[in-house]
């Protein structure tokens, strides 16, 4: 922030203004991370003592076990107070490989532990659902979906490119003839240059 206010100082001219959004940026960054994070979990309020922990449990546990968090965050608006989690955690379709039984018993207590915090919330019926399906997208434009498209479009193919881009245009939308761009990354992309990484040209 400090360089970018360096940057733009001579166009804007205000070095008073420019301190005040510097200071006032952590805590406005903050706040807003928060309301996105209890979106994306169905929460309808932080709670600033407890949230913290849950969703730093989470994300250590997607990056562990590569699990993938497009596919697992959209997903989670299905589980509810009455899920099993053992059943959820076994059936879930954002694995990469099979979990161990430690990470596993992990997630299965995390889910145990996220739904008595849904229990505490004020939202009803699908209101939840419906929050969290519009914060978690279900499309998103992957590397190999990409790479795909791109190669198709050198050989003079545009088709993949015009349906990505219908795709990506309402990512929180279902769009069943589209289901095809929202699963996970096959095993031949892994390591497949311009599906697994991009260089700074790509």
């Amino acid at each position: 922030m400090l360089q970018l206010a360096r940057a733009i100082l001579p166009i804007v001219g205000d070095s008073i203004g420019l301190q005040s959004s510097i200071t006032e940026f952590p805590s406005l960054y903050q706040d807003r991370y928060e309301r996105m994070m209890a979106s994306k979990l169905g929460l309808s309020e932080w709670n600033a003592e407890s949230e913290p922990e849950r969703v730093a449990d989470l994300l250590t546990l997607l990056k562990e076990e590569e699990i993938d968090y497009t596919i697992f965050f959209r997903t989670l608006s299905s589980f509810d107070t009455e899920s099993d989690a053992v059943s959820f955690s076994k059936n879930h379709d954002a694995w990469y490989r099979a979990p161990s039984d430690r990470n596993m018993a992990t997630m299965v207590s995390w889910l145990e532990r996220y739904a008595n915090r849904l229990a505490e919330t004020s939202w009803e019926g699908d209101q939840r659902a419906r929050v969290m399906n519009a914060t978690n997208p279900k499309y998103i434009l992957r590397n190999y979906l990409a790479q795909t498209a791109i190669e198709q479009a050198h050989a003079g193919d545009y088709a993949m490119i015009h349906r990505l881009l219908d795709a990506v245009r309402n990512p929180y939308d279902e769009q069943p003839e589209m289901e095809e761009y929202a699963g996970k990354r096959p095993e031949w992309a892994r390591n497949k240059p311009g599906s697994s990484m991009l260089s700074c040209s790509s």
